[in-house]
């Protein structure tokens, strides 16, 4: 195990979010870390921790209907390198607009 800081990735979680847009990064990104393990040495890796986040604690419902529970919330202010924003099917305004404060938190809570 790598002594170096995690890298903190955020998956943020939103109604009709497209599960796919967030399940296949994941799974790319966990790939990505697997191969680094492989070629570079111990002492030059940074594991990765990947969370989900979401606006309270309550399950998330998808576009598919599938519910998805958040391991954090906006209010826990979690330190975050990367935060990634869901796809949205069709016109995402709507549900922009209904978490302005999300966004806002987002952006302060990157390093």
């Amino acid at each position: 195990m790598s002594k170096n800081p995690p890298i903190h990735i955020h998956f943020l979680l939103c109604e009709r979010m497209l599960a796919t847009s967030s399940t296949l990064p994941m799974e790319m990104l966990l790939a990505a870390e697997s191969a680094v393990r492989s070629m570079l040495p111990k002492d030059q890796q940074r594991p990765l921790d990947i969370k989900t986040i979401g606006l309270g604690k309550s399950p998330i419902a998808t576009r598919t209907g599938i519910l998805w529970q958040p391991e954090l919330t906006i209010a826990d202010k979690p330190a975050s390198d990367l935060i990634y924003i869901p796809g949205l099917w069709r016109n995402p305004r709507p549900v922009v607009q209904q978490h302005n404060e999300t966004l806002e938190c987002a952006i302060h809570s990157l390093r």
